[in-house]
Formats: structure tokens, C-alpha cells, sequence
């Protein structure tokens, strides 16, 4: 009726790339769970956060949890920026 052909190879391509980065993505933050952040994880998420990058974006480039972020930001002493609404 459409016309519209489906390339299957290429939909299961995507959906296996999917599911192997979400696999990844869960290792990564296993292997992190309950140890403390390294020199680099801090130096990193206090440089993104001082550049503007969301707590929630450094936290997936990190492999860590906002909240394990936003603690560890704190712990440093690094400023609130506060929200887009206060600004």
C-alpha cells in the first residue's frame, strides 16, 4: 500500500549496538559502585561542572551517579551554580 520497505539487517544492527552500550554502560558503573572517585573522575567533573556541563551529563560521561557527582562537588567546595530559573 505504502511502498515502505524495511531493511531488517540494518534495524538489527541498531538494536544490537543498543543493547551492547547499555550492557557497557552497566559494567562501567558496577566496576565504580562503592569506591571512591579518582583523581581524574574529580579533576574531570569539577573542570565540566565549572564549564556548564549539567551534573547529569558529567555524571553519564563518568560513569557515576548524579548524586555521586553532586556530593563529590560539594565535598570540594565547588559554588552552586544554582538553576536556569535563578540565573
Amino acid at each position: 500500500m505504502l511502498n515502505i520497505s524495511y531493511n531488517t539487517t540494518r534495524l538489527a544492527n541498531i538494536i544490537q549496538e543498543y543493547k551492547d552500550r547499555k550492557e557497557f554502560i552497566q559494567k562501567r558503573k558496577a566496576q565504580n559502585r562503592g569506591k571512591p572517585a579518582t583523581n581524574y573522575e574529580i579533576a574531570e567533573a569539577v573542570t565540566s561542572y565549572l564549564h556548564g556541563i549539567s551534573v547529569s551529563e558529567i555524571a553519564s560521561s563518568l560513569f557515576r551517579s548524579p548524586g555521586f557527582i553532586k556530593t563529590l562537588l560539594e565535598k570540594i567546595g565547588v559554588p552552586d551554580r544554582g538553576t536556569k530559573e535563578e540565573q
